[in-house]
């Protein structure tokens, strides 16, 4: 416990240069059983001072997640702790109905992120729905 793995470092080292984070201190730690973590029953979570721009993440150890409705995903889970970073300023602390909502907006973005790096237009994830057909004479079949 204490060091984050070699991937991991690297996935931060690039996700704080693609959202504007270099500036930021930030110590990972990963490969966590969730009683060593800050918070219960999440993938990841994220301890920070926004004055002085540092943070400390941890990311849950993939054989402690268990039969969840989505799978782990490193990356994203990373993405998501990061992102709480970049949005700082507005707040995000899960009080308010506002503040939830922000916590949704933050994993929404992540997975967008993630999934904007990982596909690509001719490749879509495999469950991308079909845009609709138009036929011929200019209008939506359907």
């Amino acid at each position: 416990m204490g060091k984050a793995s070699k991937e991991g470092t690297a996935l931060l080292r690039e996700w704080q240069k693609r959202l504007g984070l270099e500036h930021w201190r930030i110590k990972l730690v990963d490969n966590l059983r969730p009683d060593d973590m800050c918070m219960e029953n999440v993938a990841g979570c994220t301890e920070w001072s926004e004055s002085v721009e540092t943070a400390r993440i941890e990311i849950m150890d993939p054989a402690y997640y268990g039969d969840r409705i989505t799978p782990f995903d490193y990356e994203k889970t990373l993405v998501h702790e990061l992102l709480h970073l970049k949005l700082t300023l507005i707040g995000d602390q899960v009080e308010t109905l506002q503040e939830r909502y922000v916590h949704q907006l933050i994993d929404e973005l992540a997975r967008a992120l993630v999934d904007a790096k990982r596909y690509t237009v001719e490749t879509p994830p495999k469950t991308t729905r079909q845009p609709p057909q138009v036929a011929e004479s200019g209008f939506l079949d359907g």
